[in-house]
């Protein structure tokens, strides 16, 4: 179980071109004396807390359906998922013991494709800096020229992403496994497999008349292992294309994003609102009514998902703890509005704003994302260790929580607002 502290992991860069090589090596590790090994780029660590983890994985699934009902379910999920299968102990993630032993392969296949997507969504969003992220297939019929998405049978990507400025895409392909040791993962059959899938998603973009520019075509293999050597390993084929992306597509990328953030804080007529905003839409009063928190110099605003008792499809804020779930004021007004620089000045802000924040809130058991997002547990003093709660005490601690927040929005926001948000018979 993994209910507190921060843990590195290490994330190693591959060339592509070694990687498809015949009969080259694919295996993570430092040669004697810190050297990277033969066809290695580079190395790094990323830094997950078990809420960091648990809303990659919630966000990384909402991507599908960010307007779905059921995203707080997935997002509660993904919280017991990290508490059940994984650990953190001497700063390190790992499998929990015997997870391989308890589960048969059609679950341990399953659970290990969803920590990839989820590891693949944060090198996206903290090494990539990848602002706007979205469904391969959904960020297709987003385009312009539109772009016809894959079919249940054709070989395809997971992620379309953007960077702050909306003016490229690249394409991520994940994969994922779980193994006793790191020495156990195939890396290269993953790494090949995924730049092959990559590769299928740039040609469907190239194929449909879609002449803006391909930053990355990045495969990410994750193996969560039971030695505690849980790691990262990807590749991106070098690309030289240099056309910006049409303006037309850039919004619609951003507003999906925004979509699935919604939807995986319980919110999902916000998300339905955020998928079919206009510069001139509603969401503006919406967004306006939402509590301001102010975190470092930013304002930030906080999610308030519909009220408990008043709403039928969106239960309760979907976090088994005491959770605030923020956005930056002055980024999601600017995508809104339809005013992407501004957007991308912002996000540079913010990202300055919080460089020196983030480890401090994220030891406390918070998030901070680079893409505007945060999620914060409120000040005071946190117990060193929550291993022995139990789950009735965990779900006692939720009610209470959801319950202050449905008094606090009929006590604080205006019933036109909570109106809005109950979908019309």
């Amino acid at each position: 179980m993994w209910a507190v502290g921060s843990v590195n992991i290490d994330v190693w860069e591959f060339h592509s071109r070694h990687v498809k090589t015949k009969n080259s090596h694919v295996k993570p590790g430092f040669r004697k004396g810190k050297k990277l090994r033969k066809g290695m780029k580079s190395h790094c660590r990323l830094r997950l807390t078990p809420l960091k983890l648990a809303t990659a994985l919630a966000r990384s699934g909402t991507t599908l359906a960010p307007g779905e009902p059921t995203g707080f379910l997935r997002t509660l999920r993904s919280y017991l998922q990290v508490q059940e299968f994984c650990t953190g102990s001497n700063r390190t993630l790992g499998a929990a013991p015997s997870t391989l032993r308890k589960l048969r392969d059609s679950t341990r296949t399953a659970l290990a494709g969803e920590f990839g997507q989820a590891l693949t969504w944060l090198i996206a969003s903290e090494h990539f800096k990848q602002s706007t992220i979205v469904d391969f297939g959904r960020g297709c019929s987003l385009l312009t020229p539109q772009v016809p998405p894959p079919g249940s049978s054709d070989r395809r990507p997971d992620y379309l992403t953007s960077s702050a400025g909306l003016d490229e895409v690249s394409i991520f392909e994940s994969k994922g496994s779980l193994a006793l040791t790191v020495d156990d993962v195939n890396w290269k059959e993953g790494i090949v497999t995924g730049l092959a899938q990559a590769e299928e998603g740039r040609k469907r973009l190239r194929a449909n008349n879609f002449n803006g520019t391909i930053k990355r075509e990045l495969a990410v293999s994750f193996a969560l292992t039971e030695d505690s050597r849980s790691t990262v390993v990807f590749a991106d084929p070098e690309d030289d294309d240099n056309t910006p992306l049409p303006e037309s597509s850039r919004r619609p990328l951003a507003l999906e994003h925004l979509a699935s953030w919604a939807s995986a804080g319980g919110a999902s007529s916000v998300a339905e609102l955020f998928r079919s905003a206009s510069p001139q839409s509603p969401l503006i009063p919406i967004i306006d009514e939402w509590p301001t928190v102010e975190l470092g110099s930013r304002k930030m605003k906080l999610l308030v998902p519909p009220p408990l008792i008043t709403r039928e499809s969106e239960v309760f804020p979907p976090w088994p703890t005491d959770t605030l779930q923020l956005i930056d004021g002055q980024i999601l007004r600017s995508v809104v509005t339809g005013d992407l620089s501004s957007s991308a000045d912002a996000i540079s802000s913010y990202r300055e704003a919080m460089g020196h924040f983030t480890a401090e809130e994220e030891e406390r058991g918070g998030a901070i994302f680079s893409d505007g997002t945060a999620y914060l547990r409120p000040k005071g003093p946190q117990p060193s260790d929550r291993s022995s709660t139990s789950l009735l005490d965990s779900l006692s601690k939720f009610i209470e929580f959801t319950t202050a927040i449905d008094e606090f929005a009929h006590s604080h926001l205006s019933e036109p607002f909570l109106n809005s948000l109950v979908p019309s018979r």
